[in-house]
């Protein structure tokens, strides 16, 4: 891609949707580890409830850290981009770029929060993403893109894509 906060917002957003199809299968776990307990057990080769209970509770410890170290690497990955969008020098860019790239604000909210007009919030803006562009060869944008590729191998070798 190039852009930085391009970058950042396809990663966050994959990280996003990660964190979000993870809460779910946990919450159909608890659900499954509830109604595990009411199943009829050491007739015809089945497990006793506590047996079947507890293999659940395994996979839903696991889902939950799987989970953790998604929250940290989104955290981490915020934490890269301002710390990218803190080297610009204009105070309006930085405040722009963080509402608009982090926060995910829409120009108008932006524009109110920063106290501007819609069409000066959209100049300062592009004038920031231009900025941000610059700094590809910064040691802050060196650190996205490395959280940026910790969180693959995160997801990649966890629960979460199984």
């Amino acid at each position: 891609m190039g852009d930085p906060a391009s970058e950042y917002a396809a990663t966050s957003a994959a990280i996003q949707s990660k964190i979000i199809i993870l809460r779910e299968r946990i919450h159909m776990m608890y659900a499954e580890a509830t109604s595990v307990g009411a199943r009829p057990s050491g007739e015809g080769g089945r497990t006793a409830p506590s047996d079947r209970v507890g293999r659940q509770v395994s996979k839903i410890v696991d889902a939950e850290r799987e989970l953790q170290r998604l929250v940290d690497a989104k955290d981490d990955l915020d934490t890269a981009m301002i710390s990218l969008i803190d080297t610009i020098s204009v105070p309006e860019e930085r405040t722009v770029l963080t509402l608009r790239v982090v926060y995910g604000y829409s120009h108008g909210k932006t524009a109110q929060g920063a106290g501007l007009s819609d069409r000066t919030e959209f100049r300062v803006y592009k004038k920031g993403l231009h900025h941000l562009r610059k700094k590809t060869r910064t040691d802050q944008y060196t650190k996205l893109k490395k959280v940026g590729s910790v969180w693959q191998s995160v997801t990649l070798n966890g629960s979460a894509d199984q």
